[in-house]
């Protein structure tokens, strides 16, 4: 494993690397999200759609970034020329699955905390949370703006580094491909044009067809 190591390329590495900050990022995402449905006292008594708001108006995006930073390596060892010995185009579509998870996750964090900040509170009876007007305000931008910077990144990141790794092989075979496919049809065209003349052989044999050579 450490000779292994030891005679990777750069881009490998990296790649390698990278993969790790990935799986820690998912790790710390998902301890944020159990630290912010537990955050308020009383929380799992509320209803399950309460709850999921409160969620979601707790959970602080900030928790990706080990997993946005190990995306962007991974793209970057990618373009690179990272092959992870032959398993690069699969663990390419793995991430780029995880970012579009995430972009939903992003998504979800906007939506969840507009509906707080124009209702003002969560939930209702002894167990309603009520936010003041500069705390919706402001935790409401601090929510969009992470949100969209992350989205932006994670698409980027996720739709063209790790989709592109995953179209090289195509992008090399298929110029190959189209380019002898004229020349298959050029050879059976030229097959069924050619002229065929039944020509009497020697004494025994029987009539045979003997093709003239195109013009």
């Amino acid at each position: 494993m450490i000779e292994r190591a030891r005679t990777a390329s750069f881009a490998d590495a990296l790649a390698a690397a990278a993969l790790g900050l990935v799986a820690a990022g998912l790790v710390v995402t998902g301890d944020g999200l159990v630290s912010a449905a537990k955050q308020t006292p009383g929380s799992s008594a509320m209803d399950w759609n309460d709850r999921l708001l409160l969620g979601l108006w707790s959970f602080r995006l900030e928790h990706t970034l080990w997993f946005t930073l190990g995306l962007v390596l991974l793209w970057l060892a990618l373009a690179w020329g990272a092959t992870l010995e032959g398993r690069a185009p699969e663990l390419a579509r793995l991430a780029g699955g995880v970012a579009v998870g995430f972009v939903l996750l992003a998504a979800a964090v906007v939506i969840g905390s507009t509906i707080v900040a124009i209702s003002g509170s969560i939930g209702g009876g002894v167990l309603e949370v009520v936010y003041t007007r500069d705390q919706r305000i402001f935790t409401w931008l601090l929510q969009a703006s992470t949100a969209v910077a992350l989205i932006v990144t994670w698409s980027l990141a996720g739709g063209h580094g790790p989709v592109e790794a995953t179209l090289v092989n195509v992008n090399v075979t298929l110029p190959a491909a189209i380019s002898a496919a004229p020349c298959a049809s050029r050879r059976r065209a030229a097959r069924q044009k050619t002229p065929c003349r039944r020509d009497r052989g020697p004494v025994g044999d029987s009539r045979r067809c003997r093709c003239l050579p195109g013009n």
